[in-house]
């Protein structure tokens, strides 16, 4: 017998979206040849991952899909969209709730704000999409309308959401949509979201405040984040200090002296969250953060355990649901390989989940 499932957004995130993970690197964030790579798609998550996933106490998945190799223009590809069905039904199996992320590159959201065109394509990949998983359960499947939309243009995504989202909810009436405020999820432009009439809403954030510590050492970001390796949290000042004196580029130095003049701890991140804890208040809705981790191959281990629990903390006393960045990639709460992956018990221990060896 199957247990009924909340249907009303703000009951959803209570319900099934409380403690989730990102499968990032399965279906978005391939970096090969375009086009359908069945290989990759077999051996990076299998079914002992998935087992895992599970086990570890986590209710929902985020399911990061490239739009550019889901959809060709509006018209969707089969091949892949067949494929991705069949894993949200292996992760419904294991009783997890799985948000639909379309999650391109920024050229395509480059695109949508400037080109018509490509606007157009987008509503009409999401319609298409929308009429596919409208058979799946409502009480576990969500749909994320656009992963950090990058637009630069508040307004003109307020337009391009309002547009997608009737078409959404057009051919999938029952599902909860969830969606995000430009400039990359941040909290002030959630603010700023245009009011939609639809109860079965989620709003949505992104959290990596300060970029100086959660993406210290990254290869892919700014290369004044070489000078930050070695921050460590909460605020040491004598930390900063001689990171700050060691630095070779102002970028760094400028962010180091923020990360002392902020003073980031427990508090700082209440703070962070406020506005947008009230705003949905007044809104009546819900929020998720569905982002939020530490880049661990530079960062002090602590230091990652300690912002892991503060976050955590921080986002359930406000009664925000939130996924960790995320399952096996830089940013993951397992170590070793497909199929041999294990928990890191102590990252598990800051998220508040039970601890599991299998």
């Amino acid at each position: 017998m199957s247990t009924p499932q909340p249907r009303h957004g703000r009951d959803l995130v209570r319900g099934r979206l409380a403690r989730g993970v990102n499968l990032s690197h399965w279906y978005g964030q391939v970096y090969m040849a375009p086009g359908y790579v069945p290989e990759h798609f077999d051996t990076y998550m299998t079914d002992a991952d998935l087992d895992l996933v599970a086990r570890m106490g986590f209710d929902h998945v985020r399911f990061p899909l490239a739009l550019e190799r889901l959809a060709d223009g509006s018209a969707l590809v089969e091949p892949m969209v067949a494929r991705v069905e069949r894993e949200i039904g292996h992760l419904h199996e294991r009783g997890l709730t799985v948000v639909v992320d379309l999650h391109p590159e920024n050229e395509y959201k480059d695109a949508l704000a400037h080109d018509d065109v490509a606007v157009e394509r987008f509503v009409g990949a999401w319609r298409a999409l929308a009429e596919r998983l409208a058979v799946l359960d409502p009480g576990l499947t969500v749909l994320e309308l656009l992963n950090e939309p990058g637009l630069g243009d508040t307004a003109r995504w307020g337009d391009v959401l309002r547009t997608t989202h009737a078409a959404v909810r057009e051919a999938a009436p029952e599902h909860a949509v969830l969606v995000s405020g430009d400039d990359y999820s941040q909290v002030p432009r959630l603010l700023a979201l245009p009011e939609l009439d639809d109860p079965n809403l989620v709003h949505n954030l992104h959290l990596y405040d300060p970029v100086a510590l959660t993406h210290q050492g990254a290869g892919w970001s700014p290369d004044w984040l070489q000078d930050t390796k070695g921050l460590t949290y909460p605020l040491d000042p004598a930390n900063v200090a001689a990171l700050r004196e060691a630095a070779q580029h102002p970028a760094a130095r400028d962010a180091l002296d923020e990360y002392l003049a902020e003073g980031w701890d427990l508090d700082r991140y209440r703070e962070l969250l406020a506005p947008a804890v009230a705003w949905a208040a007044e809104r009546g809705t819900q929020l998720t953060c569905n982002e939020f981790g530490v880049y661990r191959e530079f960062v002090p281990r602590d230091a990652r355990l300690r912002w892991l629990h503060d976050v955590r903390t921080v986002l359930e006393e406000n009664g925000i649901g939130w996924t960790i960045w995320d399952y096996a990639g830089d940013f993951g709460v397992v170590t070793g390989g497909p199929g041999a992956r294990r928990p890191d018990t102590e990252v598990l221990t800051a998220l508040g989940l039970a601890r599991s060896d299998a």
